[in-house]
């Protein structure tokens, strides 16, 4: 599915500006440091904090996502919302930015600390965002940053932080053939050069599906993780009570 660029009223000197500058939180400094957990973006230059294992995980998984192709950039703690005419004080999680140009906001949250308070500042952030052309998304511990993809996102970042040398993800590469399994290779090469090849995208598996032996391999990465992770569509109201129980 194609999606359409983000809108004009949002100025490209805003958007390069927001990028370009530090967070405007920093949760370095300002939160615990049993819940500021780091993810270096190389291919930004940078290192951001998630507030939070939920945060963590969705940083994790956009490195991965930018990675192999889908995001462009991204940012944790990325702006206030009054600086877009919204309400003061408000900074959302994370902002990205994919490579089709659209803006989207990321809001993380464990679903048992959806409150209604919470609720009315989502609805009012969203509403604001709408009207500028972002879309707006919340990943919670029951989809887009619960199991199994926390699980695999962190697996990876266990690969991407102790890549196999050049010649091992070579070989690795070389063995996959349209009925490669995770057991195959697993066989031939060991965990953790496996899974070190996949943190370099050398190889992929599907980040939605529990990781087990008979996992399939392939050599491109799923064409459907742009419209999972980022697709716009309306949310009934009946998906809040969903989240609080």
């Amino acid at each position: 599915m194609a999606m359409a660029a983000a809108s004009p009223e949002v100025s490209r000197a805003w958007r390069e500006e927001v990028f370009s500058s530090p967070p405007r939180r920093d949760i370095a400094r300002e939160s615990k440091a049993t819940t500021r957990l780091p993810v270096l973006v190389p291919m930004q230059g940078c290192t951001f904090y998630g507030d939070g294992g939920n945060e963590h995980v969705a940083l994790l998984l956009l490195r991965h996502l930018q990675a192999i192709g889908i995001v462009k950039r991204f940012k944790s703690q990325p702006f206030y919302l009054e600086e877009l005419g919204g309400p003061s004080k408000l900074i959302p999680d994370i902002l990205v930015e994919l490579q089709d140009s659209s803006l989207h906001v990321i809001e993380c949250k464990s679903s048992r600390f959806v409150t209604d308070a919470v609720k009315e500042r989502f609805a009012l952030e969203r509403q604001c965002l709408a009207d500028l052309g972002f879309r707006f998304h919340i990943w919670t511990n029951r989809d887009k940053v619960g199991q199994p993809i926390s699980s695999t996102v962190r697996e990876l970042d266990r690969g991407f932080k102790r890549p196999p040398p050049y010649e091992t993800v070579n070989r690795i590469t070389a063995s996959v053939s349209s009925r490669t399994t995770l057991g195959d290779l697993l066989v031939n090469f060991g965990h953790d050069d496996v899974i070190g090849a996949a943190a370099v995208c050398a190889i992929h598996f599907d980040l939605r599906r529990q990781l087990h032996e008979t996992s399939a391999i392939t050599l491109l990465p799923s064409a459907e993780y742009q419209d999972y992770f980022f697709e716009s569509r309306h949310v009934p109201d009946g998906w809040w009570a969903s989240l609080s129980h």
